[in-house]
């Protein structure tokens, strides 16, 4: 039996995520294994693109296409690009896309639309915000695998698209919800799918915003939890007729809404009226919307659940700035640390908040301020020899070297700009 090998970062790797790491040193990494840390570089010099778009290897030309700090006009070269996978990688975009931001030029996607390789027309299928004339032509594609990505994917937005796909034998079972919560479908098949012993199948019926009321008012009142909740967040219902459903949201609960709710982020009447509701799930999927208008923004940015202030900061490009501060100090997720790059994030002054927290995630975040001391980042590095404080230029020199002297430490420190470049060679030369 063969088991995958735990992949541990090496200096080499923290060398491709220097800032600090000069043209020459970094058209040297893409030779190597390290250059997919480019992946995550944040500052990528327009010499460094060009190699990249230029490169002979496939999977270079890839990772410059995932890139998400690389701007659109950039990306935007690599329509053109000999290999199928490159162009494919590109058409397929990024999660900008899911959050209402096309990733590339407009004329980039008409190329993309026409590309010879099937495979790179049924990436597009990916990006959901594609102008509707790209759906339409993407449904009539002559490849049937592209065809069927494209009904797939449209499914959640179109009642009829749904329909068509309810009954097909071939679509995954796991999907087979999404299609059931989307579908325009005719009465007496919702009154067969509302009494159905599978408890999914009517859970997502009951989420169906085609489904006849007094079936819903029905479900509202089925035996399992799962299918009252699907029922109590129906936009049919209204409060009143909610506020007679027994369901139950705890705190940390996950409640995600049906997949066609993604599809309607810009509905803002859909969205006033959840955002307004007294259903926490409601308020949490309108938190989800980056099109909120200021006053719906305002009242879910003071809500009094968390879930739904950190949904509004993940999401929302007006998200306030007191916003991202109190959710990222509150955060115990995985994704604390994500908001600290949102254009209304106050740095300044960060430091004064969390350097006497008693939790060491909070107390890292002294890093991102402009106006911390050195001798708090040169703290917080011994504290937290692997963080980001010991990628931070404002250490002293001879902190940077103990930290690349320790195998434990010297990936982590071979991101520090402050690396002396005959530090930087020797990491080249022993690869």
């Amino acid at each position: 039996m063969v088991h995958n090998a735990v992949v541990y970062p090496t200096p080499l790797d923290g060398l491709a995520r220097n800032p600090g790491a000069p043209i020459p040193i970094l058209l040297k990494l893409l030779d190597t294994d390290s250059a997919f840390e480019f992946h995550f570089r944040r500052h990528m010099p327009v010499e460094l693109i060009d190699a990249m778009v230029a490169h002979p290897r496939p999977r270079v030309r890839r990772i410059l296409a995932e890139n998400p700090h690389v701007s659109d006009k950039q990306r935007a070269r690599l329509v053109y690009d000999p290999d199928p996978s490159v162009r494919a990688t590109i058409a397929a975009g990024d999660t900008d896309a899911a959050r209402g931001r096309l990733t590339l030029p407009p004329e980039a996607y008409e190329v993309l639309i026409s590309d010879e390789d099937a495979g790179v027309r049924q990436a597009l299928t990916d990006t959901p915000r594609l102008p509707e004339h790209l759906w339409q032509i993407l449904l009539a594609d002559p490849d049937p695998a592209v065809h069927r990505s494209a009904m797939l994917r449209l499914a959640p937005q179109r009642p009829d698209v749904a329909a068509a796909l309810v009954d097909d034998p071939s679509v995954p079972d796991w999907y087979q919800g999404t299609l059931l919560s989307a579908a325009a479908l005719p009465s007496d098949r919702f009154v067969r799918l509302a009494s159905d012993p599978n408890i999914d199948v009517r859970a997502a019926v009951a989420a169906n915003r085609y489904l006849p009321h007094d079936l819903l008012l029905a479900l509202g009142h089925d035996p399992e939890p799962s299918v009252r909740l699907a029922a109590s967040m129906n936009p049919l219902l209204t409060e009143e007729e909610r506020a007679t459903i027994d369901y139950t949201i705890r705190p940390h609960d996950r409640v995600w809404p049906p997949a066609w709710w993604f599809d309607c982020l810009d509905d803002l009447r859909l969205m006033r009226q959840a955002a307004e509701s007294a259903h926490l799930g409601l308020r949490r999927a309108a938190a989800y919307s980056p099109y909120l208008p200021p006053d719906q923004l305002t009242r879910l940015a003071g809500d009094d659940d968390f879930i739904v202030r950190l949904l509004i900061a993940e999401n929302h490009p007006d998200a306030p700035g007191e916003l991202l501060v109190s959710t990222t100090i509150e955060s115990q997720f995985i994704t604390k640390y994500d908001q600290i790059h949102h254009r209304n994030f106050p740095h300044a002054g960060l430091a004064a908040r969390v350097a006497s927290s008693p939790d060491p995630h909070t107390r890292l975040l002294a890093v991102f301020d402009p106006t911390a001391p050195a001798s708090l980042i040169e703290a917080l590095s011994r504290e937290f020899p692997s963080s980001n404080a010991s990628r931070d230029p404002r250490l002293p020199l001879d902190r940077v070297l103990e930290l690349y002297a320790d195998d434990e430490t010297a990936p982590v420190a071979a991101q520090n700009p402050l690396l002396p470049m005959e530090k930087m060679l020797e990491i080249l030369n022993l690869r």
